[in-house]
């Protein structure tokens, strides 16, 4: 079994008698089940992926496969969430290092790539895969969208406390960003290699410069329509 950068390297279980708890059994299961999930989706694709397959990859019975999860969707979920976390820790660090606005923007997009080239597995199982996994999947991954959205909002917000030539943003702006940043991303993925995604950078921080500064506030005034009855 690989060990998984984003579940670390999971502890071992010794043959034969031992003195570790159950529940230090049971953590070991899980975390590699975990990563058995997300590899074996990865490689096979979630449709094709099996419950026999992720616990014969996690080195474990069928039957403890279920006694941790109901299903291999439950499972993807699982470490969905936790790597979700791991993710989102990681960009608050980078989105509150600082108070201006561009270098914030540099280095939010520098860990939030990073992040996925260093977990190609993941990269793969969570931006590609989870497309297939039905609605539940997608709703996770919306609710997970609406947290990481939130987050950026707060930055947005004080760092314009002390940058008046920023723009008040809609939080559906804010979600754009999330999805526009995952869209991107994933289109990387599928045309090359994980590698190469730092390539698109620069494309990322350029239209992030332009719907993170938004307008000046301003009120909106709506255009109006010429009358017809008005022409000639």
């Amino acid at each position: 079994m690989t060990a998984s950068p984003i579940f670390g390297v999971p502890r071992e279980l010794p043959r034969g008698p031992h003195r570790l708890s159950r529940d230090e059994v049971r953590e070991s299961q899980r975390l590699r089940l975990l990563s058995a999930c997300v590899e074996v989706i990865a490689q096979r694709g979630f449709a094709a992926a099996t419950t026999a397959a992720i616990a014969r990859h996690a080195g474990v019975s069928p039957r403890t496969f279920y006694d941790h999860f109901e299903d291999k969707l439950a499972g993807l979920l699982a470490a969905y969430d936790l790597f979700s976390q791991d993710i989102f820790t990681t960009m608050v660090a980078a989105l509150q290092a600082d108070d201006d606005i561009e270098l914030i923007m540099d280095r939010t997009v520098t860990a939030y790539l990073t992040t996925w080239r260093e977990n190609p597995t993941a990269a793969k199982a969570f931006l590609i895969e989870m497309e297939s996994a039905g609605p539940v999947a997608r709703r996770r991954r919306r609710d997970a969208n609406v947290v990481f959205a939130a987050g950026i909002r707060a930055v947005h917000e004080r760092v314009r406390e002390n940058d008046p030539n920023l723009g008040e943003l809609s939080f559906a702006s804010f979600r754009a960003v999330v999805h526009g940043m995952r869209e991107l991303t994933r289109d990387a993925l599928e045309t090359g290699p994980p590698e190469a995604l730092m390539g698109i950078k620069g494309d990322v921080v350029g239209w992030l410069r332009l719907v993170l500064r938004g307008l000046p506030p301003t009120p909106y005034v709506r255009p109006q329509a010429p009358d017809p009855g008005s022409a000639g």
